[in-house]
């Protein structure tokens, strides 16, 4: 495993050494600390408020002692939903198979959420790993978004029985059995992002 796997991600991925000082930060969570947000990634992971500082500050010392992962939320940039933090240890044995020798030194892992990060979930993946049609991808992703079927029908020009026959195809493809259930699905899916290009855009026929 690469360092390439961690940039695919939409969550940040910060990883840290014995001395918590940061040995990797993806480019989620690189972005996740800049405009404004209460994240400071630099040497070390911080913030700029001195409450958020020792609370993290707390956090990373318990995971670096081999404490289960822990969790915390910081305020969003720009007024948002909260930020969700977790941080966990990890070992020696997990870090060997990367094949980036720093970061066999890592000792801890923070996650960062961001809830209102747009995500998108490129087409070629669902299609590679289910099998769905073009059409039956724009179905999967509207209905898993809360859109009824007929608005769905409407967004994709398209009837309303055919949006039913797709949906039949998708919950038979992907093994989930409900609008809750495939939501679940696509919602996994998109912790991992692609190239805007093969993104399927659900309002296109």
């Amino acid at each position: 495993m690469s360092l390439h796997v961690f940039d695919q991600l939409s969550v940040g991925v910060v990883l840290l050494d014995h001395s918590a000082r940061i040995v990797f930060a993806n480019d989620a969570a690189q972005s996740l600390s800049q405009d404004g947000s209460p994240l400071r990634l630099h040497a070390h992971v911080t913030s700029h408020c001195a409450e958020h500082a020792r609370r993290l500050g707390d956090l990373i010392r318990s995971a670096l002692a081999g404490t289960a992962t822990r969790t915390m939320s910081l305020p969003a940039a720009g007024g948002g939903r909260l930020l969700m933090i977790m941080i966990s240890p990890v070992h020696g044995a997990d870090m060997s198979r990367l094949d980036v020798r720093r970061l066999q030194a890592a000792a801890a892992m923070m996650l960062i959420c961001d809830p209102d990060r747009p995500s998108h979930i490129p087409a070629g993946w669902i299609t590679e790993a289910y099998g769905l049609t073009v059409a039956e991808v724009r179905v999967a992703l509207a209905i898993a978004a809360g859109t009824t079927i007929p608005n769905t029908a409407r967004r994709l020009n398209v009837s309303a029985n055919t949006v039913k026959t797709h949906l039949r195809h998708v919950y038979d493809k992907t093994g989930t059995n409900s609008q809750a259930a495939l939501s679940r699905l696509m919602a996994t899916i998109s912790l991992a992002r692609g190239g805007s290009a093969l993104v399927a855009d659900a309002t296109t026929p």
